[in-house]
């Protein structure tokens, strides 16, 4: 009975030596790694700059590269135009919904996000007036905002042209032109 019992507890006893052996192994392995590695004693990144002091010829190569840049630098800036701002205007809808309802402008504006909306209304035979609305920047786009006019403020009924001019200081854009029927 004694010999039973002592072949079970052998493959046991194998398999624990063998783990014994492979966990002192692995762990052999990862000293000798850890020594192999350069290290410092802060355990900061070991600096690797060469600190010398600069050869007489890097010291020449560094002022030939110096000089260089500078040349193409000041090459660059002289070539550079300001290149004047233009603005643009367009004229998106001009209408009137129904009689005794204002006359509704939409235009959208490029080259600039403020300054005014100049509308200038122009009929045949009747006096021109004009109407000032400030530039708008939506989400995407400058636009002359609500630009409204009550149709009270035309002289009279029919077709009126309509000049759409941004402004932004002394710059201006040129008249985007559309028509609108107005029923008073």
């Amino acid at each position: 009975m004694a010999s039973s019992r002592n072949k079970s507890l052998f493959p046991i006893r194998n398999v624990i030596v063998i783990a014994f052996l492979l966990a002192t192994l692995g762990a052999l392995g990862v000293l000798a790694y850890e020594k192999s590695k350069p290290s410092n004693t802060a355990g900061q990144p070991i600096d690797t700059t060469n600190k010398n002091p600069l050869t007489e010829q890097e010291k020449q190569q560094a002022a030939a590269e110096k000089n260089q840049s500078a040349e193409k630098g000041a090459g660059a800036n002289a070539s550079v135009t300001p290149v004047p701002v233009k603005l643009a205007a367009v004229i998106n809808r001009a209408i009137q919904m129904s009689a005794g309802q204002p006359v509704n402008i939409r235009g959208t504006i490029s080259g600039t996000s403020v300054g005014t909306c100049e509308l200038k209304f122009v009929k045949t035979g009747q006096t021109a007036f004009s109407k000032s609305f400030p530039i708008v920047m939506d989400a995407t786009s400058a636009t002359c905002g609500q630009a409204d006019v009550p149709s009270g403020e035309f002289p009279a009924s029919g077709e009126w042209e309509v000049q759409l001019v941004a402004k932004n200081g002394a710059t201006a854009s040129a008249a985007a032109k559309s028509t609108v029927q107005v029923s008073k």
